[in-house]
């Protein structure tokens, strides 16, 4: 139901989509469902048995291996430009409103994540965007310091907004300081 959700922005919001996989479950149907699209060409599957480690180490330690996986190994990733930009969705979710979440990206803005300090302090990994150079800065090789093996069996996102806050702030940086919440890095 989501890839065919997101299949429909191709062309008009979105330029391609990377699937990225870690569970080395079969997606012979998704990919079915890509053929049968008109985008065949916009659609990457990137594939990979990531859940190499005990469940200890938390969902978002997971994810953070997911995403350094396909920067590194997708063909889209590794032929855009620094200028290009890269959303990522959980797959299992629909973001009706996902033009107007691209538009409200910042301009300038290298990496995007919702930053929030409401009930405890969270990253929220649902929907995040960045460049490659974003990426690199702010991401890349992230998992050891979310691991909730190592973090007091705190979830991944409380590490994670953890992490990014105490960074240093980089060009590209948005804060909402009035409201205890970043918008991007």
């Amino acid at each position: 139901r989501a890839l065919r959700h997101y299949l429909k922005f191709v062309g008009n919001g979105i330029d391609r989509i990377i699937f990225a996989e870690n569970s080395n479950s079969d997606v012979t149907l998704l990919k079915a469902i890509v053929e049968a699209s008109p985008h065949v060409e916009a659609v990457e599957f990137c594939l990979f048995n990531g859940m190499d480690h005990p469940p200890i180490y938390g969902r978002c330690y997971s994810e953070s291996k997911l995403l350094d996986h396909a920067m590194r190994t997708s063909a889209f990733a590794r032929a855009a430009s620094d200028g290009d930009f890269f959303f990522k969705v959980t797959g299992r979710y629909l973001l009706v409103n996902i033009k107007s979440m691209i538009r409200s990206r910042p301009n300038g803005c290298n990496f995007y994540c919702d930053l929030r300090n409401v009930r405890s302090p969270w990253a929220d990994m649902r929907f995040m965007g960045w460049t490659k150079s974003g990426y690199a800065q702010v991401f890349a090789g992230i998992g050891d310091q979310i691991r909730e093996d190592q973090n007091h069996s705190r979830p991944g996102e409380e590490s994670l907004h953890r992490v990014l806050s105490k960074s240093p702030p980089r060009p590209g940086t948005v804060h909402d300081r009035e409201h205890g919440r970043g918008r991007g890095a």
